[in-house]
């Protein structure tokens, strides 16, 4: 999955000096329950068949992940955001990222 990013000057303090490097940088943008356990938890909660859920649950799974692939942050109200992030080591020039 390609991620979109941009090229950012910033402050290494690792070696103990500062250092100017150049990153790429994301562009601005208990065991886990899982899949098939969620939908039964729902149904018992609120009564929506769990075909239902499920269905619903995958949809909005691959469409998060498409919406992520062209950098664009998904946030669901009373769930959380979610984007994606990049980290890359330190360079000496822009051109090396």
């Amino acid at each position: 999955m390609a991620v979109p990013y941009v090229v950012r000057k910033k402050a290494d303090l690792t070696s103990g000096e500062r250092k100017e490097l150049w990153y790429g940088v994301l562009k601005k943008l208990i065991d886990p329950i899982r899949n098939r356990e969620f939908p039964e938890y729902m149904e018992k909660r609120r009564g929506f068949h769990r075909g239902q859920i499920d269905g619903i649950l995958t949809e909005m799974v691959d469409a998060i992940r498409s919406l992520l692939s062209i950098g664009q942050p998904v946030t669901i109200e009373g769930l959380g955001t979610f984007h994606t992030s990049l980290t890359s080591p330190g360079f000496e020039r822009p051109e090396q990222v």
